[in-house]
């Protein structure tokens, strides 16, 4: 990385903070953000998944991760969305990995700059909800499978796919949809040889989202959001 391209990297990162941490003492919960809050502190993780996650339509994992934050630091506002915020800037870094990977470190950092800056994914990295979590993970997964893809077939970068990829499955349905569209786009440009291996960490994905299963079927019998929100 050249000196312009770290002083970008530098650049990007200050008006990240810059957007996503003014007046953040200020912000507030939105409706989203206090149904979910609404639905922790259960005295028991079967009382979380019946009462707090089977009743509506996203996996999990973000709803459990709020359930235990909570109980540890408490429900003030900026305290609750910090972790979101956090994850919204190293997924930046991780859009500038990706795009070293597919050797065009300039697409990197562009695609980097527009996220550092856009409403979109600025007010989605600022709510405690499966949307910001779900991305940094779908975009970590995505830079280790563009990595073993695309630079290395190092197996170090199935295992950070794997893990990563399973993480995001746990977050947000469209995440999910993603991950399944990014392994079956891996047969495509992977050359045969490497079949086997990838098949092998693709399988175990699936094997870490088994437990998730049957939550998963349930929520899509629960219909339009009009069946639940």
């Amino acid at each position: 990385m050249g000196k312009s391209q770290k002083i970008a990297v530098l650049l990007i990162f200050a008006f990240a903070l810059f957007t996503r941490f003014w007046h953040y003492n200020q912000l507030q919960f939105s409706h989203d953000e206090i149904s979910a809050l609404n639905r922790t502190g259960y005295h028991n993780f079967d009382d979380l998944i019946e009462k707090g996650v089977m009743v509506e339509g996203h996996p999990a994992g973000v709803q459990t991760f709020l359930h235990y934050y909570t109980q540890a630091f408490g429900y003030q506002e900026w305290l609750v969305k910090l972790p979101f915020t956090l994850l919204g800037l190293v997924t930046l870094w991780f859009i500038i990995l990706s795009g070293k990977a597919l050797g065009n470190l300039s697409a990197g950092l562009l695609t980097a700059a527009c996220m550092a800056v856009m409403q979109h994914f600025v007010m989605y990295s600022q709510l405690a909800r499966p949307y910001g979590m779900g991305l940094f993970f779908s975009v970590l997964a995505g830079y280790f499978w563009l990595s073993y893809c695309y630079k290395n077939t190092r197996v170090k970068y199935l295992w950070g796919f794997m893990l990563a990829a399973a993480a995001a499955a746990y977050c947000h349905q469209f995440s999910l949809l993603l991950i399944a569209l990014m392994g079956l786009s891996g047969f495509k440009v992977l050359p045969k040889v490497y079949w086997r291996t990838y098949f092998f960490f693709n399988a175990g994905i699936f094997v870490l989202y088994l437990p998730h299963l049957s939550l998963f079927f349930h929520q899509l019998s629960l219909g339009g959001v009009e069946s639940w929100l």
